[in-house]
């Protein structure tokens, strides 16, 4: 068979070799009958096939000629143009090809002044150094350069099979690597947990969305589908106070629908049971780790590790919106943003920013109901301030000690002016009084964790370390290995506490969200204040004074509400225009309102969705 090509193709250039002749194979090929008439080439468009056309086939120095005009001399501008889009790139240099060496290469790449992402470093196949590879990010940009180690890459040459084999898992390992960084959204369905026995009985998704520039906050996430009606039903985004705090609280101890069950006072294993009480009966639920930092969530870089009050609005809106991208059947359901604790400083901010998006007809459209928030931190004034008039209140300190502290200190509590003696010294008995005092529950003892026969009601979270830092639940919740060493349900990094400063991980730098409830007051929007009456974190007395500063018109009076015919707590609700505002405590409840009185938030939340269902079909 060489000779007939030979003859035919007079393939006879300087010294034979395999390249060569694969080359002169293809145009053996490229010219036979039987081969054009496979092809369906239209008869006689080309008379003699050749694998490449030396009219146009361009050489250093070449003039244009009357077949062809090489009139583009540069394409730097367009990787520049390009580096602004939602855009991926992938340059491959054989580092002894001199046609367009490596030098040159890199050259360009750094004209274009991007971002690096991971430095230059060994890539491997199987454990050889097949290359080596820099990436680079711009937004949604990213651009990986890698070489490969000793091959030539130009048409002129063709590796022997095995070489040539070898080549194209190399540039597919190429290809992958850079398209297996994490998208925007990667998603599993978990059908068992351990500590559960037998299948889960609703529909449990877990996923990384990727927030900010490049990507860099993979944020993790649990989605639980409502048992009622998924397609039809609310879908709320819920986030978790601290800040700092594992959506693995609300999903598995508290509005989710599994509990961890105490099962020994040392806490040595971790099971689940059906919650009775779970709020994905008729909702379904989002709950992420969030901020960066928290939970299963992590950054890719140092500098995206670090994060504020404002970071994380930004971050929450960029999650819900593309996880609805990735989610569209759940783009109609009825919006709300829900949380608990620190987050009421964060959440307002959350829902005026998705209500400006849809009036810059940013896509897609959410379609926000409202917000609903327990026990929320709101003014970093207000809220701490008013636990003297609470502690008063609930008779923690008395009038001898509470008359003296309002008249020196004129109501203000903290941030006391240090000339100001009379006020500080008659703060003095009133901190005694409260020093040991459980501030989650005022009627709880306080919580002592090195005392095993002390059993807190909040201590049930440190089941949720044993639990998610086995390599069972890991497996099954899809963690991405060497992400996060060691899980902790807290970052006590990040969490915030009255008077702490601001740290190289997390800045607190919203002081209050006020200004963003009036903000809302003007939207259509539906909000639920929630007081479990016995918190002393942000008691219900800071909560009643900031509500009554946005001057709302009161559509219903101060009374009563129930549940089996018993007081369960007391609601007032207001109007103005489109918006409603309903404020109710839940009597008996501390902080985490779902530990102590899991029913009643249940009803409560079920019943005011339930009470807007009609407007959320306008």
């Amino acid at each position: 068979m060489r000779s007939n090509i030979r003859s035919g193709l007079q393939c006879t250039r300087s010294k034979d070799n395999l390249s060569r002749i694969h080359l002169c194979l293809f145009e053996y090929l490229g010219n036979k009958k039987s081969v054009r008439e496979a092809l369906h080439i239209h008869e006689g468009t080309v008379d003699n096939f050749q694998f490449t056309n030396r009219s146009i086939r361009a050489e250093f120095a070449n003039g244009n000629s009357i077949y062809y005009t090489y009139d583009i001399n540069s394409s730097l501008a367009y990787y520049k143009q390009l580096a602004t889009k939602k855009c991926h790139a992938l340059i491959i240099n054989g580092d002894h090809d001199m046609t367009f060496p490596y030098i040159g290469t890199k050259k360009w790449i750094n004209s274009l002044k991007l971002r690096v992402k991971s430095p230059w470093r060994p890539w491997f196949v199987r454990t050889q150094v097949a290359g080596y590879e820099k990436t680079y990010s711009e937004a949604n940009f990213s651009l990986k350069y890698g070489t490969i180690k000793r091959e030539v890459w130009s048409e002129g040459m063709i590796m022997e099979p095995k070489n040539k084999m070898q080549i194209y898992l190399i540039i597919l390992v190429l290809i992958l690597q850079l398209h297996m960084s994490p998208s925007t959204c990667s998603k599993s369905i978990v059908k068992y947990l351990p500590g559960f026995s037998g299948n889960l009985p609703f529909t449990l998704e877990t996923g990384y969305v990727g927030v900010g520039k490049g990507e860099e906050v993979q944020l993790f996430y649990y989605f639980v589908k409502s048992k009622t009606d998924p397609q039809k039903d609310p879908l709320l985004l819920y986030l978790t106070g601290g800040p700092g705090t594992s959506g693995i609280i609300p999903f598995l101890c508290q509005i989710g629908p599994l509990n961890f069950k105490y099962t020994n006072e040392t806490k040595t294993e971790a099971t689940l049971k059906v919650n009775p009480y779970s709020w994905t009966k008729k909702a379904n639920i989002i709950f992420i780790d969030l901020p960066v930092g928290t939970g299963f969530s992590y950054a890719k870089t140092w500098e995206s590790s670090r994060s504020n009050d404002s970071l994380v609005v930004t971050h929450a809106y960029d999650f819900i919106r593309k996880w609805l991208m990735d989610h569209p059947t759940f783009v109609s359901n009825p919006l709300y943003i829900t949380g608990i604790s620190y987050m009421g400083i964060v959440i307002p901010r959350l829902v005026s920013r998705i209500y400006d998006g849809n009036e810059r007809n940013i896509q897609p459209r959410l379609n926000i109901k409202g917000y609903l928030i327990v026990n929320p931190l709101t003014d970093k004034f207000i809220d701490f301030n008013s636990r003297v008039e609470f502690a008063y209140r609930a008779a923690l300190i008395e009038d001898e000690i509470y008359e003296p502290a309002k008249e020196h200190c004129g109501g203000k509590y903290i941030y006391v002016d240090p000339n100001n003696t009379m006020c500080l010294n008659s703060l003095q008995p009133v901190n005694e009084c409260i020093a040991r005092i459980n501030l989650l529950h005022v009627l709880d003892p306080l919580c002592d964790r090195q005392d095993p026969k002390l059993i807190c009601r909040d201590s049930i979270y440190s089941y949720a370390n044993i639990w998610a830092n086995t390599k069972a639940v890991r497996e099954a919740l899809h963690i991405r290995k060497g992400t996060i060493d060691k899980f902790q349900f807290s970052n006590t990094s990040i969490a915030g506490r009255f008077g702490k400063a601001d740290s190289i991980i997390y800045s607190y730098n919203i002081f209050s969200s006020i200004a963003y409830h009036k903000k809302l007051s003007s939207k259509k929007c539906h909000a639920l204040i929630i007081n479990g009456d016995h918190d002393m974190t942000f008691p219900y007395m800071g909560v009643k004074q900031w509500i009554n500063s946005l001057n709302l018109r009161v559509k219903s009076p101060w009374k009563p509400w129930f549940i089996h015919t018993q007081v369960a707590g007391y609601e007032k609700a207001y109007s103005e225009a489109n918006y409603s505002l309903k404020y109710a405590t839940i009597k008996g409840a501390g902080h985490s309102v779902a530990i102590y009185k899991p029913e009643e938030l249940m009803v409560l939340v079920q019943n005011w969705l339930a009470s807007h269902a009609d407007s959320t079909k306008s």
